[in-house]
């Protein structure tokens, strides 16, 4: 039996010896990595994630507006309102504007980056109309859950600015799916 440890003993140590563990970390991705045709699927699942995420707190204090949660069992910060319907800033964390605000500014420069390096090619390409669905499903979510509109730190404005945005993206991601026949994004973009 200790012949067997000795021999376990010295092929660890042979196997740890020949390990390099030096963590090197190359920093953040480049931006100009992300004009690579290879990463607009990877740009293109990163607004995903973003507009579920915010689709889901939207949804979740949607219910919380509608009392059709109790005290108990919630896992996100947030106070019962007093009045059927209506919350109050106070009564809710910053994360439905922050991941809604997320969701439209990373579709709708995605698209601004492939207008830019696809040229006249963006018009039907498949990821761009992509991009413009998300872009214009995030504005209507914005237009639909909060009262006033903020693009990109601009001064407050009206709640119908998210409603004209998502209709101009909407409009441009239907021709765009169409050109690139992508029915499922033509149709989300319906």
């Amino acid at each position: 039996m200790t012949s067997i440890k000795k021999v376990l003993i010295v092929a660890a140590a042979l196997a740890l010896g020949a390990c390099n563990f030096d963590v090197v970390n190359p920093g953040p991705v480049g931006n100009a990595s992300l004009n690579d045709p290879g990463a607009y699927t990877a740009i293109v699942n990163g607004v995903r994630y973003n507009v579920a995420r915010a689709v889901s707190v939207n949804a979740f204090y949607a219910a919380v507006a509608a009392k059709e949660y109790s005290t108990a069992g919630r896992v996100n910060p947030t106070k019962l309102p007093l009045v059927f319907g209506q919350l109050s800033v106070d009564d809710m964390s910053a994360n439905p504007w922050n991941w809604s605000q997320a969701a439209r500014w990373q579709a709708e420069d995605g698209a601004r980056r492939l207008s830019t390096v696809l040229g006249t090619a963006f018009a039907s390409n498949r990821f761009a109309g992509q991009l413009l669905m998300y872009g214009a499903l995030a504005n209507r979510m914005l237009g639909d859950n909060f009262c006033e509109s903020v693009i990109d730190g601009g001064s407050r404005g009206s709640v119908n600015v998210y409603f004209q945005r998502a209709d101009s993206l909407a409009t441009q991601a239907i021709a765009v799916s169409n050109a690139a026949a992508d029915v499922p994004t033509r149709q989300a973009a319906y």
